[in-house]
């Protein structure tokens, strides 16, 4: 059926989202879905090939810059949490059981240690070998449920 250009669409409220969303717990304008679509900048980019040894880098405001091997954090103690992945394209994988390094422990065990970060630093700038970031604040990196994760429900 076609609309009339003059008659507009009812817009949702926040309210009305909110309880759609809460028979099935998703966050509002989320759908479930039972596997991970593959977005990238480039359409159709393939997977960025993992160095034989990978590293994580450390740098900006930090008195010494690092490129810390993946193997060093895995002598790290180590976790494990169950979470959701909400991507910010409405999508939403339920239930994953995550594996890693606590970020605090990664943060006070190497960033500080090793790199000794500014007294100012608030924002992390993470990189990853697709060339994709984010900014996350520092205090909500070193929450106690973030991860470093290298495993994904028991998987490398």
């Amino acid at each position: 059926m076609v609309e009339p250009a003059t008659q507009q669409r009812p817009r949702l409220r926040l309210r009305e989202l909110l309880r759609s969303s809460r028979g099935d717990n998703l966050p509002p304008g989320q759908r479930a879905v039972s596997d991970f679509p593959r977005f990238s900048r480039e359409p159709l980019q393939h997977l960025p090939a993992v160095p034989a040894t990978p590293e994580v880098r450390i740098a900006g405001a930090v008195a010494h810059a690092a490129d810390v091997p993946i193997g060093d954090l895995q002598k790290l103690p180590r976790g494990e949490r169950t979470a959701d992945l909400n991507c910010v394209t409405t999508w939403c994988v339920r239930g994953l059981r995550w594996g890693g390094v606590p970020f605090r422990t990664f943060y006070e065990h190497v960033v500080v240690t090793r790199c000794r970060p500014s007294g100012d630093a608030r924002w992390l700038r993470i990189v990853g070998l697709d060339g994709g970031s984010a900014i996350v604040a520092l205090e909500d990196a070193l929450r106690y449920e973030v991860l470093l994760a290298d495993s994904l429900d028991g998987e490398p």
